[in-house]
């Protein structure tokens, strides 16, 4: 949340902003740098000025879309971050300290595509002067890498991502709990998980929820999964229930089926709830809300998932943790967190479906939750 004040009072307030998703997004004719991960907002500023006067387009995989006024589009989610490079239509990638695969670097060594760390470029006080040096070696990267051919999938979506708390009336969204027209809320996180084939989990999960009245928020790399599939698009109209098709009608006339709330890093989520539970001064855990990682995979979605409990949400997370070994951690994750936050972070150990686990999770925001942790160890 600091992190998102300090960047708002310096580049303004992001609002928002029809975002084009997916490979397709990617050009022939000029060169193409991607932005990997996490670094400085001012360097990426430096880089995207820089680029639009010179002609080069800039992209990004897991990094924030939004930096009024440039948008660094989202080319892919994080489970197929090499595959841009073999289109052959990327020519440099600048990448952060998060969310970049070790195995960026040996596909990108088979593509011939130059990898500058971003922390080689923020040790340096003129931000200005590198960010030049970036766009000067793009370009001349395109030159070399001319007689690379460039197969670019059709594919694309538009997407209507950066959301906040000022910009939805959470009245309405309280008013619809209250008044039973939908069933509760569903916070939906986390990146994608090579356990699961990417963006399944997430993507059916979601549907469940929509046709069952669920109001479906997202963040970070969960957006960019479920844009990748229209559920940001406002133009299409995914099935939802009635009571949820009529929330969604009342909050504007652009709204997708799914509200994005920005990169996890900054705080959308947690202003969100904060807003939500400011209507009618009550806590989380007294309203029909739950998180849900359905393809998690790093310890930056395990960090998400405890605040999440520790705000009073109930969390579902898959795959399970590894902590079945210690009937003291289980005991925790759920007795202690439900006495203390009135919320617990499931630990679901059986193998079931997506549809069996939004059922799960429908019931859960019903009261219906009897879930238990299974007692046999981690294998």
């Amino acid at each position: 949340m600091l992190q998102e004040k300090l960047k708002s009072s310096v580049f303004g307030n992001a609002v928002p902003t029809e975002i084009e998703v997916n490979l397709g997004i990617l050009q022939k004719e000029i060169p193409t740098i991607l932005l990997y991960g996490h670094f400085s907002p001012v360097l990426k500023q430096k880089i995207a000025e820089l680029a639009e006067k010179k002609s080069v387009s800039i992209m990004g995989v897991c990094t924030d879309p939004l930096l009024p006024p440039y948008i660094f589009a989202p080319v892919t989610s994080y489970g197929s971050q090499e595959i841009p490079l073999m289109t052959g239509a990327v020519d440099l990638i600048v990448t952060g300290d998060q969310y970049v695969n070790p195995s960026l670097q040996d596909v990108a060594r088979e593509w011939n595509v130059t990898i500058v760390p971003a922390e080689v470029l923020e040790r340096a006080q003129d931000f200005g002067r590198f960010a030049e040096q970036i766009i000067v070696q793009a370009k001349k990267a395109f030159d070399t890498r001319s007689g690379i051919s460039k197969d670019i999938p059709e594919v694309k979506e538009s997407a209507l991502m950066g959301f906040s708390a000022d910009t939805v009336d959470m009245k309405k969204i309280v008013d619809a709990i209250n008044g039973n027209k939908i069933k509760g809320i569903a916070l939906l996180a986390g990146s994608n998980n090579v356990k699961f084939t990417q963006d399944h989990e997430i993507v059916s999960m979601a549907q469940e929820f929509l046709k069952n009245d669920v109001l479906c928020i997202s963040e970070g790399e969960a957006s960019v999964s479920l844009a990748k599939y229209g559920f940001l698009n406002p133009q299409l109209e995914m099935e939802c229930g009635k009571g949820l098709s009529a929330l969604l009608a009342s909050l504007g006339e652009d709204i997708p089926s799914i509200l994005d709330f920005g990169y996890a890093q900054n705080g959308g989520v947690t202003e969100f709830l904060l807003s939500l539970t400011s209507v009618e001064k009550k806590e989380p855990k007294e309203y029909p809300i739950v998180a849900v990682f359905p393809e998690a995979n790093r310890s930056m979605d395990v960090t998400k998932a405890m605040w999440t409990v520790a705000m009073g949400v109930s969390t579902f997370f898959w795959p399970f943790l590894p902590v079945t070994g210690s009937p003291k951690t289980m005991e925790a994750l759920t007795d202690f967190c439900k006495e203390t936050f009135g919320s617990k972070l499931h630990v679901i150990t059986g193998k079931m479906d997506a549809r069996t686990k939004s059922t799960m999770v429908i019931k859960s925001l019903k009261g219906e939750d009897e879930l238990h942790l299974d007692d046999h160890p981690w294998s």
